[in-house]
């Protein structure tokens, strides 16, 4: 709902415990796990949205050790594209991000820029609708990045 997602983003403990609850059944784990385990690849194919995005974004930038994410198949879009950038942002170890099929479309340049400046060694989103402007943007951004490999 946006009055969950207002509150996490003025950072503010989960007051939506439903939010909370929907995650929960769709990824099978309790939310400690976000912030917990080094793989996140269990995040795979769960049907997740751009909200439940938003609320594993803000668990997740807890988790200093985390090395892998895939959030492959989910469909989310671009607003979901906006807190997998601050998972990039925030997440030092992270060197695996597999963010194929959630239609990112022109949002998958940012994705891009954001792992040309962190700590990403794989990147894959294949199977995205991206643009040829957004596909160029996202080359040029990795290229930029020596040792990022774009899948």
């Amino acid at each position: 709902s946006a009055r969950s997602i207002h509150s996490m983003r003025r950072g503010r403990r989960f007051c939506s415990t439903a939010a909370t609850s929907r995650l929960v059944s769709k990824i099978g784990r309790p939310t400690s796990a976000l912030s917990t385990e080094r793989s996140l690849d269990f995040l795979r194919a769960k049907g997740l949205d751009a909200e439940d995005l938003l609320l594993v974004s803000t668990l997740v930038k807890t988790n200093a050790g985390v090395e892998s994410i895939d959030v492959s198949g989910n469909g989310f879009g671009a607003g979901g594209a906006e807190s997998l950038v601050a998972i990039v942002r925030s997440s030092p170890q992270l060197s695996k991000l597999d963010a194929s099929q959630n239609n990112l479309r022109a949002s998958a340049a940012l994705l891009a820029e954001a792992a040309a400046h962190g700590s990403l060694r794989s990147l894959a989103m294949s199977a995205n609708a991206i643009g040829a402007s957004a596909c160029t943007a996202s080359v040029e951004a990795l290229a930029a990045a020596a040792g990022v490999g774009l899948a």
